[in-house]
């Protein structure tokens, strides 16, 4: 982290693109979000920062190349922003898989099944 801020001082290049870089980097290599919760303090800056651009992002203080460089970003990354513009959006995605699955299989799913994805449609539904 300390030799990509030097790089981006150096290079005039914009500490938020390097920011981002970072996450992507992260996100690329984890396949999950940094937790605000881990022991290791760049993961935690991280997850902070990420934090901060759904906030930024809230108010309308992210430029619109901003916005553009997340939705060209990690699928991760592409994934949160649409949480950010529609809260609903998961919870949308999982209705419609739930409906998918009651027309596929002819029943609700259950909590109780074997199969994973059963299963959490099955927890999903129980906690509407």
């Amino acid at each position: 982290q300390v030799q990509s801020n030097l790089f981006a001082i150096s290079n005039r290049v914009d500490p938020w693109e390097v920011r981002l870089r970072d996450l992507e980097e992260f996100l690329h290599l984890k396949q999950r979000h940094p937790r605000q919760s881990a022991t290791d303090t760049s993961e935690r800056s991280l997850a902070h920062w990420q934090k901060n651009q759904a906030s930024f992002f809230k108010t309308g203080m992210l430029s619109r190349q901003q916005v553009a460089m997340l939705n060209s970003s990690h699928r991760l990354v592409r994934e949160a922003v649409a949480k950010w513009v529609d809260p609903l959006v998961e919870w949308r995605q999982t209705c419609a898989e739930l409906i998918a699955y009651v027309r596929e299989s002819n029943r609700l799913p259950s909590q109780l099944d074997g199969n994973a994805t059963v299963k959490k449609l099955g927890m999903w539904m129980s906690n509407q």
